[in-house]
């Protein structure tokens, strides 16, 4: 992208951000509705925002697609450690 380091430090930064801010959302998405739904879409929003990521034209673009994929991982992480939890008790 020719862009700062700065920006770049940030794509990395960002995805954890995403991460941490999608948990709370993520738990109460898949309280709310069905739990494999929820999984299956996160996932799905998961690989769209790696595609953009890979078609990024800029470092802007990369950053808010870094951002998504990782509230849709938070999605798949919450969802996944739930299933597992819910299996043990």
């Amino acid at each position: 992208f020719n862009s700062e380091p700065k920006f770049i430090k940030l794509t990395f930064s960002i995805w954890f951000v995403g991460l941490t801010l999608g948990h709370l959302p993520s738990a109460i998405l898949i309280t709310l509705f069905n739990r494999k739904l929820v999984f299956i879409l996160s996932c799905l929003l998961f690989c769209i925002s790696s595609f953009f990521c890979a078609i990024s034209q800029n470092v802007y673009q990369l950053i808010i697609a870094r951002f998504i994929q990782g509230l849709s991982f938070s999605t798949c992480n919450v969802t996944t450690l739930v299933e597992i939890q819910e299996k043990n008790h």
